[in-house]
């Protein structure tokens, strides 16, 4: 059975937010939804007797036997007490995008976003957490320009695995290649 706090039903991508109450809690409920279709729901059963503790993140790993298409979700997450009450879980974004990742992508994944993230907020000085994931992608490309080719440069003809990653902010989009481990981050022009 998951506990509270596991990564089920699938890893934790980017950043998260914690959400930690004293109350006593006995299931997080959690639900995808688009266009209003529940696309996928998830109960966790917690120890009433404990502290809860719940990371909320920004992206998910669908897991290998989930049925939902990689793309982005509305989120609901609920927590029911042993009393019977039900209470939302504040998001930092009410959306979350399910990315279809190898599991040995997640940890890279997570890196890579946030080093975007952190680029993305200096560049065009915005606050780190306002831009919402839109898309998420892990590539492989056939040279060093991660597919963002500047003018007069030749690049090193080589595969590149890393990811490609659109935010969105007040009707803005931003796109970013990265190599796997995300040392090397390009902003490209993104496209709607």
């Amino acid at each position: 059975m998951p506990r509270a706090g596991s990564p089920s039903p699938a890893a934790l991508i980017g950043s998260t937010t914690p959400y930690t109450t004293s109350q006593r809690v006995d299931t997080i409920v959690r639900e995808l939804s688009k266009a209003g279709a529940l696309a996928a729901q998830h109960s966790v059963l917690v120890d009433p007797q404990s502290t809860m503790s719940l990371h909320v993140a920004e992206a998910l790993r669908a897991p290998v036997s989930a049925d939902i298409e990689p793309g982005l979700y509305d989120r609901h997450i609920t927590v029911h007490s042993a009393d019977g009450q039900e209470k939302d879980i504040p998001n930092n974004n009410d959306t979350v995008y399910v990315a279809d990742l190898l599991p040995k992508d997640v940890e890279f994944a997570r890196a890579s976003m946030i080093a975007a993230r952190q680029l993305l907020a200096s560049e065009h000085a915005l606050p780190l957490g306002a831009p919402a994931l839109f898309d998420l992608e892990a590539v492989d490309r056939n040279d060093a320009s991660l597919v963002c080719p500047a003018l007069d440069i030749l690049y090193a003809q080589f595969i590149v695995p890393g990811f490609r990653f659109k935010f969105e902010h007040e009707s803005e989009f931003y796109e970013y290649h990265t190599n796997r481990a995300g040392s090397t981050i390009i902003e490209c022009e993104a496209t709607g």
